[in-house]
């Protein structure tokens, strides 16, 4: 049986136990929109130039439009830029804007140009 005191610290526990997840869920909440403006600043910071803004621009008139690109084939197309073994006569051109890239950072820019 429940007593007044047996009551109260019932309460207590429910109100620390509250506080606790409302914490972890603004961490995680925090972090996402960090994520979120780090992929932005990385596009804007690397891409729009010749990209344009949300990557709506044949840039050079030889590339792909990155923002109808499918997240894999964007990955592919960085990644190949990174290496050397992508892009035809702008490849050497593109792996200096890529190569200092981390992996993390390629993968952020790709979610931002898929929810575009």
């Amino acid at each position: 049986m429940f007593t007044e005191d047996n009551y109260e610290i019932l309460k207590k526990h429910f109100l620390v136990l509250f506080i606790v997840v409302s914490c972890c869920f603004s961490i995680v909440l925090f972090q996402n929109i960090t994520k979120k403006q780090e992929a932005k600043t990385l596009f804007i910071e690397k891409c729009s130039r010749c990209h344009g803004e949300y990557g709506e621009k044949v840039a050079f008139g030889r590339t792909r439009i990155i923002r109808d690109m499918k997240h894999d084939e964007f990955l592919l197309a960085i990644n190949g830029y990174k290496n050397k073994t992508y892009g035809g006569q702008l490849k050497y051109f593109m792996a200096h804007f890529v190569e200092k890239l981390e992996k993390e950072q390629i993968e952020l820019i790709a979610d931002y140009l898929e929810k575009k």
